[in-house]
């Protein structure tokens, strides 16, 4: 709601335009983040926020590995100990949420 009066007091939009191939790139985009979202929100809901943490965890180590990987991004240290934390969490629950079920 913000962003949005600035934007166009800037300028800021970039005009839709059927011809254009940009445009239809934008139009795809929001489709497919909105298709996204949805997922999301039936995902959480069938499996609980548990498992979409575990996602997400797995999505922040893809994002460092394709940082490496394609744009040549260097490791240090500290992203290193965050990549073995968030490996160490993940198996952690696992092995608790499966002893849990064990014990049902």
């Amino acid at each position: 709601l913000v962003n949005s009066p600035l934007a166009v007091i800037k300028g800021g939009y970039y005009p839709l335009k059927l011809n254009d191939l940009f445009s239809w790139l934008i139009i795809v985009e929001i489709i497919l983040s909105t298709f996204g979202y949805v997922l999301l929100f039936i995902l959480i809901k069938r499996v609980g926020a548990v498992y979409y943490t575990l996602v997400n965890a797995v999505a922040v180590v893809a994002g460092v590995g394709y940082g490496y990987l394609i744009f040549g991004q260097q490791f240090d240290w500290l992203m290193l100990v965050g990549v073995i934390f968030i490996m160490l969490a993940i198996m952690l629950l696992t092995y608790l949420q499966g002893n849990i079920k064990k014990l049902r």
